[in-house]
């Protein structure tokens, strides 16, 4: 752990067979707070006083935990689409909040105008130091538990999070397949690997809705050249791994039911064995 660091370990629990990366368990409920801390401690070294992200809820709540923390403050731009129960959740922080059908634009903008750092997290290199904070931690998990050969899956948005993470596990000697997992409702980057689907319009995984890729080349590399690949999982296989997770007493978002899904179908479809060690990343808490 890097001096300064205020994150504790979350944990690495197996249920049936499956390794969950607790993520959620991280103190604004997200994974989100790996990068924040990061961007935030660098913000303030650079002399920073305003920050602000667009956010499609995670990221945002995150801001509103540590903002106040760092002596910083902070705006964040949602979709009026956001779900309501992060909304309420975000408006128990001290940030300014700005509801717009254009929160990329809107907080690049923003930034320009009031000189505020911007902390979108596929364009900070401070976030994927933060990720890589998780890619460490877990590595020492795994040694603990004498894992050196591991499937994981990511929830997958910009991508930012399997990136980091996933760099950080290979440098720590970590034999790492990364799966790439998102919705049939929004699959942009997993179908380029997994054509098995028929696309849906219901989107259950609220937290996925990334539309622009500032790191697209260098996740396909990465996958590629560790014979990961990307999965798209339909809303059933969704519905199916949030019960599963329910069932063994875990309870986070419908991110965590995606990963389960996307490790059945892996299965399913010979891409991993049963024998392979599996690790599922937890992203973030359920809001009910």
């Amino acid at each position: 752990m890097e001096k300064n660091q205020p994150l504790l370990p979350t944990p690495l629990i197996k249920k049936d067979g499956i390794w969950l990366k607790r993520e959620d368990k991280n103190p604004s409920g997200s994974v989100k707070d790996r990068a924040i801390v990061f961007q935030l401690a660098k913000a303030k070294k650079r002399g920073f006083k305003r920050v602000a992200i667009s956010s499609s809820g995670n990221a945002a709540i995150s801001l509103a935990f540590w903002a106040k923390k760092y002596k910083l403050k902070g705006t964040v731009f949602v979709s009026p689409h956001i779900n309501p129960l992060k909304l309420e959740r975000l408006k128990k922080g001290e940030v300014e909040i700005r509801i717009t059908p254009r929160p990329i634009s809107e907080c690049v903008k923003f930034c320009h105008q009031e000189g505020a750092l911007n902390l979108r997290q596929s364009k900070d290199p401070q976030a994927r130091r933060g990720f890589a904070q998780l890619g460490k931690e877990l590595a020492k998990q795994l040694k603990e538990k004498r894992i050196e050969r591991v499937a994981v899956f990511f929830p997958v948005s910009s991508g930012t999070t399997l990136l980091g993470t996933t760099e950080e596990l290979l440098k720590e000697g970590i034999k790492v397949f990364p799966f790439l997992v998102q919705p049939a409702s929004h699959p942009p980057l997993a179908s380029l690997w997994d054509n098995d689907f028929f696309p849906e319009k219901k989107h259950l995984p609220d937290a996925l809705v990334a539309k622009v890729f500032p790191l697209k080349e260098q996740i396909i590399k990465i996958i590629e050249n560790n014979q990961g690949r990307g999965v798209v999982v339909q809303n059933k296989d969704i519905i199916w791994g949030d019960r599963w997770l329910k069932e063994r007493g875990v309870c986070v978002s419908y991110e965590g039911g995606l990963v389960l899904g996307g490790i059945k179908k892996a299965r399913e479809k010979g891409w991993i064995s049963e024998k392979q060690p599996v690790v599922g990343l937890l992203t973030g808490k359920a809001y009910v």
